[in-house]
């Protein structure tokens, strides 16, 4: 079983190969890029659809339908609201929409231990439109569920304070995801040269539509996009080095925006750590190996 089919197995369908199936169809079902604005507004109707028939149902069996086990991190639907979705038809699409728009501690956890062997598949192999649109796919989800490096912060940081607000967490999520847009967009270009321009283009609807389904809305989507890609490519180093100063370099300024919904943006602290651990978890998505089909 691959990716999807660990990552996205039964807590809602026992069949966890026909949900790989037919989720991989409902992502795929595009083979060209669309638009990052045109996907965000599919992402954002997907969520809403979603939420309505949860409202539904939950108004049917006077209690909530969708809720996390705190002590493993794991999505718990109940049998109604699973009955509910396989009515629809539509249901894979629906399916997946529950997993992105209540990510769990568990699902991120075993699709990064999962990641290596899933990276492994592609090596050796010649990069194609179809590979890139694949390759692009998989690395947006990786990245979006993993899109918690601020969050994570803040909370060693306060561990007497306020929870963040659902608005803090999909502020800071979309301004992360922006950070990432930057850096894959540069190593794209470094290890996959001109095939660079479709694989991103590929990368950006993903973000936009898988962003729209956690709840940013799509002229937030596109505008923080647009802005962060136009200002972080004035900044043409990752992080200081020796005694140079920390300002002007890609991490520090990206943390700025990062922080800025949680009160991080004048946080030396926060700052510092965000770059550090920005700049770990890139290494952790074995980009070069992915895009390339090869050993770095």
């Amino acid at each position: 079983m691959g990716l999807f089919g660990k990552l996205f197995s039964k807590r809602i369908d026992p069949e966890a190969e026909r949900i790989r199936q037919i989720f991989e169809r409902a992502e795929n079902d595009s083979k060209k890029p669309q638009g990052a604005y045109k996907m965000a507004l599919f992402g954002a109707e997907t969520r809403l659809r979603l939420f309505r028939l949860i409202e539904e149902v939950e108004t049917e069996i006077g209690q909530t339908s969708v809720g996390i086990a705190q002590d493993v991190g794991v999505l718990m639907v109940h049998p109604k609201l699973t009955e509910a979705i396989q009515k629809q038809d539509d249901n894979g699409l629906l399916e997946s929409a529950l997993y992105l728009a209540f990510p769990t501690p568990d699902a991120t956890r075993r699709l990064n231990e999962d990641w290596p062997s899933t990276v492994g598949k592609y090596r050796g192999q010649q990069n194609t439109e179809e590979l890139l649109r694949e390759k692009s796919f998989l690395l947006t989800t990786f990245i979006v569920y993993n899109l918690d490096i601020a969050s994570t912060i803040y909370a060693q940081s306060h561990k007497n304070g306020p929870d963040l607000s659902d608005e803090q967490e999909i502020c800071i999520k979309l301004e992360e995801a922006a950070c990432w847009n930057r850096v894959v967009s540069e190593l794209a270009l470094r290890y996959i040269g001109e095939d660079r321009q479709l694989f991103t283009a590929y990368l950006q609807d993903n973000f936009a539509n898988f962003l729209a389904r956690q709840g940013a809305s799509p002229d937030a989507i596109c505008s923080i996009m647009a802005d962060r890609i136009e200002e972080y490519f004035k900044y043409q180093k990752w992080m200081a080095e020796g005694e140079e100063g920390r300002g002007g370099t890609l991490m520090w300024e990206a943390a700025k925006h990062v922080g800025e919904p949680i009160g991080g943006s004048e946080d030396d602290f926060f700052l510092t750590a965000f770059g550090f651990y920005f700049v770990r978890r890139v290494y952790q998505a074995l980009i070069y190996e992915l895009l390339t089909g090869r050993n770095n």
